[in-house]
């Protein structure tokens, strides 16, 4: 029982994005008897003030402060007080919220709670293609790299005290000896540091680890360069995407309709959706370029390098101001192009096709070299950055407007070349040896002739 309460309550805090925010609310009621602040929110970004506040309570800091977290591990209905909560609502709300707003919203995870579409579990996983020999372990590689974090958090409060830390060191050292690098495949960085594109050789290695051949995407997102008060990039990417076990099974790729996949009407041959529910498809990234003069032959040189290399690209994507004066010029070549209006219905089915992917550990791709704002990896920096507002229809970084800001060119060109293969299947897989593929010869088994 109090008496005299003052104070405030936050509903939703962890939509107050300024730190500062709160202590001028929290300090207001510093010298008020029996004062009581509360906070109804779901998590936060584990930098936010929210986070600091639990464990704070969690380590018995501060003896005013009480905190009563709730989450769900798995979304089970029996995990929720309400007794209106249905496990059908949940599995509803987890197809709906794509975006880690079901792990955010209905799990109330603390991994979940930053604001950007990717977490930095998923940004380090991209690097990794799984562990202990094992390609198909994205669990596994989540729960290396949640430990390897949990070690390197625990050494910078060493540090502070300064603890040797060389014991921490070692189990850091035993946690990433279990992780198998894509760089131990490929790379996208030469022996003097350079940005390189994977040769068609690197191809070959990825069939022999997941038994399929590929077919072959470029994406695009291309810069206004009369637009100097930012730093934003003109971007070329090219993606492989196969199927594991196809090559040996090839019906593995025939896609069976099912109760909860969406039917197809008369006008449609193939949905993402359809095949994100019953196919999936992985995806390497083999080449990112920044081409810093922004020109359309810098584009044109740079597809037809990767066209050549790995015989052939399958398509291209690109929103269609960055394109569309490329596309007569692609005819010629045998480069199909295919082009958006990104408006926010399109980019939403970009961009939640893109977090599918990559959120189920079928992205993968090792560090580029390509300079980012902030970082020496534009890939880490942009998927790091890369934010959602569904309030105001918005996809990007929310430093793109500044001059040394952060971008999201990289994910855009990215999702243009991702989305531009959804219906690319296994009907179009096929080896890549880096020349112009001209089919196959058979020869009948009772030809004779004499050939000199």
């Amino acid at each position: 029982i109090f008496s005299n309460i003052t104070g405030y309550a936050f509903s939703e805090f962890f939509e107050c994005k300024r730190p500062d925010f709160f202590e001028k609310v929290d300090g207001s009621i510093r010298n008020v008897p029996n004062a009581l602040g509360v906070i109804d929110s779901t998590v936060s970004s584990k930098e936010h003030v929210l986070y600091h506040l639990y464990r704070s309570y969690v380590k018995k800091k501060d003896p005013a402060l009480f905190c009563s977290y709730r989450l769900s591990q798995k979304g089970s209905y029996k995990d929720y007080w309400h007794p209106y909560n249905t496990q059908m609502q949940l599995d509803s709300y987890r197809i709906k919220f794509p975006m880690g707003g079901f792990a955010r919203y209905f799990l109330n995870l603390w991994s979940a709670g930053a604001e950007k579409v990717f977490s930095q579990e998923e940004v380090d996983a991209f690097n990794y293609i799984g562990a202990d020999g094992s390609a198909n372990c994205h669990k596994r590689v989540i729960s290396l790299i949640r430990r390897r974090s949990e070690i390197m958090e625990s050494d910078r409060r060493l540090i502070d005290t300064g603890v040797d830390i060389w014991n921490q060191d070692k189990e850091i050292d035993n946690v990433e000896k279990h992780l198998w690098p894509v760089s131990d495949v490929y790379s996208l960085v030469s022996d003097n540091g350079m940005p390189v594109m994977a040769d068609a050789s690197s191809l070959d290695r990825l069939t022999a680890i997941y038994n399929t051949e590929w077919v072959l995407i470029g994406g695009i997102d291309r810069a206004d360069p009369m637009k100097r008060r930012t730093a934003a990039r003109s971007i070329f990417t090219v993606v492989a995407k196969g199927l594991a076990g196809s090559l040996n099974n090839p019906n593995i790729g025939q896609i069976q309709s099912a109760p909860h996949v969406p039917q197809l009407n008369k006008k449609q041959k193939v949905r993402p959706e359809l095949e994100m529910a019953s196919l999936s498809y992985i995806y390497f990234l083999l080449n990112v370029v920044d081409i810093e003069d922004h020109s359309l032959e810098g584009f044109k040189t740079n597809i037809l390098l990767s066209h050549e290399e790995y015989g052939g690209l399958d398509v291209v994507g690109s929103e269609r101001y960055g394109a569309w004066d490329m596309v007569p010029w692609g005819d010629d070549n045998g480069i199909k192009f295919d082009l958006v209006h990104p408006n926010y219905r399109v980019q939403l089915a970009m961009f939640t096709y893109l977090y599918t992917i990559i959120s189920q550990g079928r992205f993968k791709g090792p560090p580029s070299s390509v300079p980012g704002s902030k970082l020496d990896d534009i890939v880490r920096e942009e998927m790091t950055y890369f934010d959602h507002d569904d309030t105001t229809k918005w996809f990007g970084s929310p430093e793109k407007k500044l001059k040394r800001g952060v971008q999201d060119d990289y994910i855009f060109a990215l999702a243009n070349g991702i989305y531009a293969g959804r219906f690319l299947a296994v009907d179009d897989f096929r080896s890549r040896s880096g020349k112009a593929f001209w089919g196959t010869f058979m020869s009948p088994s009772d030809l004779k002739g004499d050939w000199k």
